[in-house]
């Protein structure tokens, strides 16, 4: 499931933003955020070229590399990048084409420690407020959707039986679908208490993206309540 979830992560200019984007675009209003400095470490294998990548979501558009540097033998990077507004970024590297943490420019200097020996926490973003609370809800999401996964499992066999009486069905079924409600309740009420709009964005892009693979078991969001928690965002743009 969490190998799913880094796929996932490619998933953010699905069908869904496309539709909604243009509530963001025309609420967008301009601020003096300019450039911003990504510095930190590096320890694990060697992974090539750090980037810093303008992720460009809810505008549909591809996403465009801001930066890129060299690690230095002591594991050092420093990257930079320029944005007109609040915006989400990603570092990735040459040997993980994925993105591997978001960075949102509510900060001047921003620290970055990369761990990929560390596999409960590879990444630790600080001097970020916005950037730190993004991995903090997504693990949790990633740990629901893993027990809803081993739940799903474990009663497969009793589901699947014809002897298992309907009553025993119907309370699996109901149980499951609470389950997988709970979550969603969960990832929009932390998207509706974040107070920076881009983070809410990059929330709910990660959420859609695990909740459009059918073997994750979650429920999504569906049109309507995308576009209604786009538009909150963006009035705060």
């Amino acid at each position: 499931i969490k190998d799913m979830f880094l796929n996932q992560l490619l998933f953010m200019q699905k069908l869904l933003w496309l539709i909604t984007a243009a509530v963001l675009l025309s609420s967008c209003k301009e601020k003096p955020f300019g450039k911003f400095e990504v510095s930190g470490t590096f320890k694990g294998k060697d992974a090539g070229k750090i980037y810093l990548v303008d992720s460009k979501i809810g505008l549909g558009l591809p996403p465009v590399t801001a930066d890129s540097a060299a690690i230095d033998k002591n594991g050092n990077f420093k990257l930079t990048g320029t944005a007109d507004e609040e915006a989400a970024f990603f570092i990735k590297f040459d040997s993980i084409p994925q993105p591997i943490a978001f960075i949102i420019n509510d900060a001047k200097k921003i620290k970055v420690a990369v761990n990929l020996d560390n596999q409960q926490e590879p990444v630790l973003v600080t001097k970020s407020e916005a950037s730190k609370l993004i991995p903090a809800v997504m693990r949790e999401v990633l740990n629901r959707t893993d027990n809803i996964f081993n739940w799903r499992m474990s009663k497969d066999s009793l589901m699947r039986n014809p002897a298992t009486p309907d009553s025993i069905k119907s309370i699996l079924m109901t149980e499951y679908q609470q389950k997988t409600a709970d979550i969603k309740k969960y990832v929009k009420e932390e998207i509706e208490k974040n107070k920076n709009p881009a983070a809410r964005l990059v929330l709910l892009s990660d959420f859609l993206g695990i909740a459009s693979n059918q073997q994750s078991g979650i429920q999504s969001f569906d049109p309507e309540e995308v576009k209604e928690m786009i538009s909150k965002s963006a009035v705060q743009f």
